[in-house]
């Protein structure tokens, strides 16, 4: 899909942003020693001699695993999926947070910069310190939940980018002193 169908025909997409590969590499982890169960559970009950096949069985034997390898085929296709088009997507007026949530399912959430009063970025764990990735939390102005960004490369970056293309769009506008009238940092009217 071409997302730049869900831009204003004024705005320009910065940032492009995956979740980091390790996400879908733990997911590949637990695919795999899901393949080879049945391999690793044959071995073991005929090495321990207490298994033993006739011949009839051994059709229904091929079938199920048959099954089970393209039913793990399937899997990963669309927890594939699922990684691949889920994507953050920050312009130069809005943050689209675009949820591919099943293989038939899409959410696309779409945040104005001018709400952005804060933006977290946390690094936490062994894996997340050493390729440095986590989750940034978008808090917003008004009702709104907050918008988390699971799983960002260089979060420390991104909030950075964020922050400043809030204080661009807010310069642009002319807006400062309401704003920081707003939030309590200027008395009204000085």
């Amino acid at each position: 899909m071409k997302y730049e169908i869900l831009l204003d025909p004024h705005e320009r997409a910065i940032l492009h942003i995956h979740r980091h590969p390790f996400a879908l590499l733990v997911t590949i982890l637990i695919l795999v020693v899901m393949a080879l169960a049945p391999a690793l559970l044959l071995l073991f009950t005929t090495a321990a001699g207490t298994f033993t096949v006739s011949a009839s069985f051994t059709d229904w034997i091929a079938v199920s695993t048959g099954a089970y390898y393209l039913f793990l085929i399937l899997l990963g296709l669309v927890l594939w999926m699922d990684y691949y088009y889920d994507m953050y997507i920050v312009t130069n007026q809005h943050i689209l947070d675009i949820d591919q949530s099943s293989l038939l399912s899409q959410k696309i959430s779409r945040t104005s910069l001018m709400r952005v009063q804060d933006v977290t970025a946390r690094v936490k764990g062994f894996w997340g310190n050493l390729l440095d990735f986590g989750p940034l939390t978008v808090q917003t102005a008004g009702h709104e939940e907050e918008l988390i960004l699971e799983d960002v490369p260089h979060p420390r970056e991104v909030a950075a980018r964020i922050m400043a293309l809030h204080d661009e769009l807010i310069a642009k506008g002319g807006r400062e002193k309401e704003i920081s009238e707003a939030e309590g940092v200027h008395p009204p009217g000085k």
